[in-house]
């Protein structure tokens, strides 16, 4: 097994920190504080739940979450173990950390304990904490301590402590076994009292099923007599029930008889009332016919007439769009005129825009030169005022003498009153421009590009005069046709006068028919009705005098005396029945009760038999657990021993080659006292100097963590503490040569140690962070 990497992210004072190992030494330095004993305490927290400290003090100041993830390499597997800090999650994945293996702190614990560490998994902090992860300043102290203490402390280590665990473990089971031994005692003899009965029970079992029999043979023989008189007896009730039976049949066809005749004396009546109506019918109905033909008319017509209506509606609609219309083409006549007045106009107006043009270009040229002079004028007043102090030089070019002009400033005077001439008379010429300017009581150049606003117009308008004209003669059209339409109703009227007095001439006529066509149609139903109320009639009768005679027979076989004597007789047998059963079910129940007796006795005396055996099981068993529980006790010393034997052999060569004194023995006894011994002197740990405790202690750990345990990895924190540079230096060699493990961290601040080997990782703690360096040292 090997650790590849170990990623931090906000653990103490690392924010996000990835630091990769190699196999073999690999040593981690830094100053005091940089953080290197936090890569350990990392180690020790995800692969063997081992923290000296709360998970909130893992944690980056001003942080809420850490996270650690142990890259691992397993046979050839790459594996990472992540464990976050103030959260449950805890998990081992593999593929790069895309498949899961196991989750939560126990299954990971397992996982450790199982692939990186054979101890069990509740003993991981323990063995790390002072075997595999010794912290800083804790590799002496625990030999310093008393032999009670120091027993607490590698007793759970080596298991020793296992063994009288168990001796005390099994004191309860043992009395367990003892007390069950008395329970099982207690009910043989409970079994026994409980049995004693069961002889007796048998014998009242065989009573018992023979008087059952004797019930059986008499119940049956009652059931068989009660059989046949209830025979009788339903032979006399279905008789007596036919007969009330046939009476009320009786009664039901009387009654039915009369309402027959009684229907058929309003049957005889509606008929004649039908006849009456077929007369009424018959005689009124040409004129119904005429009626209803009036009625059809008339309403063809009133149809007609609403159509006449809508016709005319249309024609007043279409009457009125085109006065609208031609209104509207009027208009647009009266803008198509006004468009060629604009025509007319801007034809008259082209010279007065020429004329305006020349003016208004002549007075920007006066505004213009008028401009430029006054510059002038005020350029020659600068020079001037420049010129005064300085007499005999030129005022334009600057330190250049000027003998011709003596007086500068009647020069510039002069100067300045010719170009105010010309101003004044660009002036005149100005206000003579501005005077026929203001001759024209209009701008040409507005009312020309109002009249070309107005004129482009122009085809719009035709374009619409000619829509509007379309329409008009549409209109106009369809007005034609529908006075047309009209004109095909003139006669309307009169005929729906003339039609509307022939239909109240008949309309008299056709209510008769209308109110007596519904009862004369009933006259054929009438007459099928009677017909067939006749016919009722007759099997009605028929059907009461059959009833009549079969009601004088029945009551030939029937007596009422003879159905009461046929009860009393019925129930003395039924209640005799009654009580066989009764006396039959209590027997059956007591014989059922018994053979549950017999049957759970039996089950007690075989209970009983079973207990004896398993007495004699426990009692043998209780000998064999005692005999193995003082086996345990005693073994304890034993095992102990061995394993310290084993390891102060691997401890003793580890320190020779340490101090590089092989005239000296190192002993870690059965008390886990560390001895040295040289010449015939032994020397007490507490006795050694801090380089030789420093050699001490490293040599028995690294043995006892290669004696109980196949982990191939070891942290040496700050390991050369009180050693001085040779020991330091040699401890380094050794320390490569140390055979066994796969990797050996060696966290130090030493720069001499360090020197000493190859893979070193230099952690560097900057504004508060801490940070592999790279490059190393």
């Amino acid at each position: 097994m090997k650790i590849e990497s170990v990623f931090l992210k906000n653990i103490k004072s690392y924010k996000k920190e990835k630091i990769r190992f190699k196999e073999g030494v690999n040593a981690i330095a830094g100053e005091n504080g940089a953080g290197k004993t936090t890569i350990l305490e990392a180690v020790g927290y995800v692969l063997f739940d081992y923290l000296p400290f709360s998970q909130q003090k893992f944690i980056r100041r001003g942080s809420n979450e850490g996270k650690v993830v142990v890259s691992l390499a397993i046979d050839g597997k790459d594996f990472k173990v992540t464990r976050k800090c103030n959260a449950s999650d805890h998990l081992v994945t593999s593929g790069g950390g895309k498949k899961k293996i196991v989750s939560g702190v126990n299954d990971v614990k397992k996982w450790v304990s199982e692939n990186i560490v054979s101890v069990h998994r509740n003993e991981l902090d323990k063995v790390f904490s002072n075997a595999i992860g010794v912290p800083q300043g804790k590799f002496t102290s625990s030999f310093l301590e008393s032999k009670s203490a120091r027993q607490k402390i590698f007793d759970p280590i080596l298991g020793v402590d296992e063994y009288r665990e168990a001796f005390d473990n099994l004191r309860s089971p043992l009395q367990n076994i003892e007390e069950e031994k008395r329970k099982i005692k207690d009910k043989i003899i409970e079994l026994r009292a409980k049995t004693s009965n069961l002889d007796q029970k048998k014998e009242k079992k065989e009573n018992l099923v023979q008087k059952i029999h004797d019930y059986k043979e008499k119940l049956e023989k009652s059931r068989e007599k009660l059989e046949k008189l209830e025979e009788n007896k339903k032979e006399l009730e279905e008789t007596k029930e036919q007969i009330r039976q046939f009476k009320n049949n009786l009664r039901e066809v009387e009654n039915k008889k009369e309402n027959l005749i009684e229907k058929k004396k309003e049957i005889k009546s509606d008929l004649e009332g039908s006849k009456e109506a077929k007369k009424i019918v018959d005689s009124n109905k040409k004129d119904k016919k005429k009626f209803e033909k009036v009625k059809k008319t008339l309403k063809d017509l009133k149809q007609k007439r609403k159509k006449l209506e809508k016709l005319k509606d249309e024609k007043n609609s279409i009457e009125k769009a085109l006065v609208k219309l031609k209104g509207k083409r009027d208009s647009i006549k009266d803008d198509l005129n006004d468009v060629k007045g604009y025509e007319k106009e801007l034809e008259e107006i082209k010279d007065d825009i020429s004329i305006f043009k020349d003016l208004e270009d002549k007075r920007n040229n006066l505004l213009a030169k008028e401009k430029s002079l006054k510059n002038k004028v005020e350029d020659l007043k600068e020079k001037k005022e420049k010129s005064i102090p300085k007499k005999g030089v030129c005022p334009i070019f600057e330190g250049v003498e000027c003998k011709s002009i003596d007086d500068m400033e009647h020069y510039f005077n002069q100067q300045i009153s010719e170009l105010s001439n010309k101003l004044d008379s660009v002036d005149d010429e100005k206000q003579r421009i501005n005077k026929k300017i203001d001759e024209f009581d209009y701008n040409p150049k507005e009312r020309v590009a109002f009249l070309k606003d107005q004129i482009k117009n122009k085809e719009k308008i035709k374009s619409e005069l000619k829509k509007l004209n379309k329409k008009i003669d549409s209109k106009e059209t369809e007005l034609d046709r529908l006075k047309e339409q009209i004109s095909d109703f003139e006669d309307l009227k009169s005929r729906l006068v003339s039609l509307e007095d022939k239909r109240d001439r008949l309309e008299q006529s056709a209510k008769k028919y209308d109110r007596k066509i519904e009862t004369a149609e009933l006259l054929d139903k009438r007459k099928d009705k009677l017909k067939n109320t006749k016919n009722q009639l007759e099997k009605v009768k028929e059907k009461e005098k059959k009833l009549n005679k079969k009601i004088k027979q029945k009551s030939e076989d029937f007596s009422p005396d003879k159905l009461e004597k046929m009860s009393n007789k019925t129930k003395k047998i039924r209640e005799k029945v009654v009580s066989l059963k009764s006396d039959l079910k209590n027997s059956n129940n007591l014989l059922d009760e018994l053979k549950s007796d017999i049957d759970r006795l039996e089950q007690f005396k075989e209970k009983n038999i079973k207990l004896e055996e398993e007495l004699d099981e426990v009692s043998d068993f209780y000998d064999f657990f005692d005999f193995s529980r003082t086996i345990l006790k005693d073994a304890a010393p034993h095992i102990a021993k061995a394993f310290v034997e084993k390891i102060t052999q691997e401890a003793d060569q580890f320190y020779k080659e340490i101090t590089n004194d092989y005239t000296q023995n190192l002993t870690w006894n059965k008390d886990y006292e560390i001895i040295i011994k040289k010449g015939g002197r032994k020397k007490a740990f507490n006795q050694l100097s801090g380089g030789e405790k420093m050699a001490a202690a490293i040599s028995v750990r690294l043995s006892l963590l290669k004696t109980i345990s196949d982990s191939k990895i070891v942290f040496l924190d700050e390991p050369t503490v009180n050693m001085d540079e040779t020991r330091r230096k040699k401890l380094a060699d050794q320390i490569q040569q140390i055979d066994g493990f796969n990797q050996i961290f060696v966290i130090s601040h030493d720069d001499t140690f360090n020197s000493a080997i190859e893979d070193v990782t230099k952690i560097v703690k900057q504004n508060g962070v801490s940070k592999v360096k790279e490059g190393g040292l």
